[in-house]
């Protein structure tokens, strides 16, 4: 659509997290006994953000 405006989004979060439930890591690992014991070594903390609102200042907020 011409003039659309739309923010490049990721498919592991890399500094920011845009919505609940953006994956932040992923394991791989030889068995399931492997993976869990490295999902347990990953460790994610948030900096909450402020509320915007209007989408215009939203879509600038995330080009940051």
């Amino acid at each position: 659509m011409p003039n659309q405006k739309a923010p490049q989004h990721t498919v592991l979060a890399d500094e920011r997290v845009y919505f609940v439930g953006h994956p932040v890591a992923v394991v791989v690992a030889v068995d399931r006994y492997v993976a869990r014991d490295a999902l347990d070594l990953i460790d994610v903390d948030y900096d909450p953000l402020p509320v915007v609102t209007d989408p215009e200042k939203a879509s600038r907020r995330i080009r940051r």
